[in-house]
């Protein structure tokens, strides 16, 4: 039915993607041609096509249950990070996806997103115009695909997990698109310094292939002047968008309440069948944004 498939960012809120496609693949398989994702829908976008949601979504739980901060101030003047969660998502991408390279490979194109700054702007810089950008678009203008970042010099482009080597390279991809300095290191991609997949926007739309069909957007954040499901007509495409369909319980960098992260599982699960509901029944709400 969805000929490509758009995954949006949201740190530890990615998780209600897992319970929708947990609760969706139930009664409708989705194995689309193309699949665009940014950050850490990334993570399950890769999760999705190798059939380990529910691994994916165990492994988290796990980790909310055994992380006792979020930032440890006290590592300010130590050798040990103050933020625990890079080794988090580095420890869990590598579980996830140490054997992901033939899977990857012979399954959906999977394209993920990463950010690069701008040539003008020192990347400390990029990253704090970038977050401000983000989130004023998000809460302040409601904009779905905002166009400032991009205006300002910020570009993001699309990696073919197909062109990865081998496990490793697939690893090192999701990890450059989940690259938020100072939660995360610095990295850099191919000799260049990246950031954030997420960064110019956070459902990555620019990486879909032209031609007619049908796009599923899974988007983490929580629009509350748009409806929960509805579908636009972009030229010979029909763009359907599924959001929480109420804010979520946990915030992008909590990685220590388990009872919030089985919650937005849990939201991700009834918003699943409730999006099975209008498909099947033909009740799609097509709108005029």
């Amino acid at each position: 039915m969805f000929n490509q498939m758009v995954f949006g960012g949201g740190g530890s809120r990615c998780t209600w993607q897992l319970g929708f496609l947990l609760s969706v693949e139930r009664e409708l398989p989705i194995r689309p041609s193309v699949v665009c994702a940014a950050s850490g829908g990334s993570m399950v976008a890769g999760l999705m096509l190798m059939d380990r949601c529910r691994e994916g979504a165990d492994y988290f739980h796990s980790v909310c249950k055994k992380t006792e901060k979020n930032f440890y101030w006290n590592n300010s003047f130590r050798k040990d990070p103050i933020f625990p969660h890079f080794e988090i998502y580095k420890k869990g991408v590598h579980e996830l996806f140490h054997d992901s390279f033939e899977h990857l490979h012979q399954t959906s194109d999977l394209r993920i997103a990463v950010t690069y700054p701008p040539e003008w702007l020192p990347t400390p810089i990029a990253l704090t115009l970038g977050l401000a950008i983000f989130y004023s678009n998000k809460h302040l203008f409601h904009n779905l695909h905002p166009m400032t970042a991009l205006n300002l010099g910020f570009r993001q482009l699309f990696h073919p997990v197909r062109q990865c080597k081998n496990s490793a390279e697939i690893e090192q991809l999701i990890l450059s698109s989940c690259c938020a300095p100072p939660i995360s290191p610095r990295l850099s991609l191919h000799g260049a310094e990246v950031l954030d997949g997420a960064l110019v926007g956070n459902a990555p739309v620019a990486g879909l292939e032209a031609g007619n069909g049908r796009v599923l957007i899974l988007d983490t954040g929580h629009f509350s002047n748009l409806p929960n499901c509805f579908s636009v007509q972009k030229g010979g495409q029909v763009w359907t968008y599924v959001q929480p369909s109420r804010p979520l319980p946990i915030g992008m960098w909590n990685f220590t309440n388990p009872n919030a992260m089985r919650h937005t599982l849990n939201i991700g699960l009834t918003d699943g069948n409730a999006f099975l509901e209008v498909l099947l029944s033909g009740k799609e709400r097509l709108v005029q944004l």
